[in-house]
């Protein structure tokens, strides 16, 4: 289904939240507000095919409709490893277990509604977060970060996307910009944008690269790489 969630201006917008009408919508929503939304997934998909070779265990956080499973499954399907998505939107998981019901025999795919900050992870090679952690209160994300660490076996992956905050207030400003012009490219319109935006101000909490990059220094990982940027978005590979 096309988003048009905020075509209709209003005079007061409610803070954004994974409910069911976003789930309806979501898959056309992130296309077209995500710049190469798809083509990350397939970034990430290869360098997860590029670093193991069977048996992969592969968590995705805050996975919504599973649409990495998908590119999983095509990238990696002659090859075994098993996949856990995990969301608190409960919506969100029946659309991606409707979603990636047929699964070829080497390939295992569970989903569960549940917080990622208090979920009980089991040793897993990779560990996969696609624009999560900017919902995740500030104060939680070290220990949040950390506890993926210790959770990864050794030489696994942590995955990471984020919409990142610059510190430079002149390139700030290009990015949103551009990020702007993306969106009106998409169809939407300035409303829309507006709206979106006012929606996600109190919600959605970037930080810096810099800043992202520390929390995962901090936490124990000590080789990383960006591996994929458009402006303000982002997506580090770290390994343990």
């Amino acid at each position: 289904m096309k988003d048009t969630l905020y075509k209709k201006k209003t005079r007061t917008v409610p803070n954004f939240t994974f409910s069911k009408e976003v789930t309806l919508v979501f898959d056309d929503m992130i296309k077209r507000s995500v710049p190469c939304y798809h083509e990350t997934l397939w970034q990430i998909s290869q360098l997860i095919n590029l670093n193991f070779y069977k048996d992969i265990q592969i968590y995705d956080l805050g996975c919504s409709t599973g649409n990495l499973l998908f590119f999983l499954s095509g990238v990696l399907k002659k090859k075994s490893f098993s996949y856990t998505g995990i969301d608190s939107s409960p919506s969100m998981i029946e659309k991606a277990k409707q979603k990636n019901y047929k699964l070829t025999k080497n390939q295992k795919a569970s989903f569960f509604t549940e917080d990622i900050l208090a979920y009980e992870y089991e040793q897993a090679n990779v560990f996969i977060a696609n624009y999560v952690l900017q919902f995740v209160p500030i104060r939680k994300r070290a220990d949040f970060i950390k506890s993926i660490y210790l959770s990864l076996r050794q030489k696994g992956v942590f995955i990471l996307s984020e919409k990142i905050q610059e510190k430079d207030n002149m390139i700030s400003n290009i990015h949103t910009l551009m990020h702007y012009g993306f969106k009106k490219n998409e169809g939407y319109s300035d409303i829309e944008i507006e709206q979106k935006n006012k929606s996600l101000k109190n919600i959605l909490k970037p930080l810096t690269l810099e800043e992202n990059l520390f929390l995962l220094k901090k936490a124990g990982f000590k080789k990383m790489d960006v591996f994929y940027k458009w402006c303000n978005f982002t997506s580090i590979i770290a390994f343990k």
